[in-house]
């Protein structure tokens, strides 16, 4: 569980995961997403069942309806992502939207408050080394990345349709 917060702008941070990761951060934002309108208590059958409430990136994104309305963002654009690539809509995906589109989720502002506040670092403390989260996600992203290719059975990276990020190093060819 966690919010790879690449860049800060949602739409640029889903063209960053990699085809691989989309699919498992569309499934975590959604479960998130879903946490934290549990914790407004909003409940609806199309949200998941309550899981991971308190970990930070899930406390994150209730505690503002900027980071909640952030996560919705990353959510959407990592679907898109995946649609434009040929893939269907992620099941998570066509389960949730059309709930984060009504008026009873947006009312949450009044509940949530509207102040910004970087998103937590969930990862080890070597990739805190800089005052950007997005800077310490995209090292911590690397590493990730890195470690997945020098498994085994390395499992591929693959940006179908887009350029790999500019900040990605990967230490095997891609």
């Amino acid at each position: 569980m966690n919010i790879f917060y690449l860049d800060p702008c949602p739409q640029r941070s889903a063209l960053w995961h990699n085809d691989r990761h989309e699919v498992k951060m569309i499934l975590e934002s959604g479960q998130m997403l879903s946490a934290v309108l549990h914790r407004h208590g909003i409940e609806d059958d199309r949200l998941y069942k309550l899981t991971h409430k308190n970990h930070p990136s899930t406390l994150w994104a209730g505690d503002s309806f900027q980071h909640f309305e952030w996560l919705t963002e990353l959510f959407f654009w990592l679907n898109k992502q995946r649609t434009a690539r040929g893939k269907p809509s992620h099941k998570t995906f066509d389960r949730l939207w059309k709930l984060m589109t009504t008026d009873v989720v947006w009312d949450l502002v009044d509940a949530m408050g509207d102040t910004w506040t970087p998103p937590p670092l969930c990862m080890p403390d070597e990739f805190k080394t800089d005052v950007s989260p997005s800077r310490c996600y995209r090292n911590y992203y690397t590493a990730k990345c890195n470690e997945w290719l020098s498994r085994d059975k390395p499992l591929k990276i693959e940006y179908t349709g887009r350029d790999f990020p500019y900040w990605l190093q990967l230490e095997n060819s891609r």
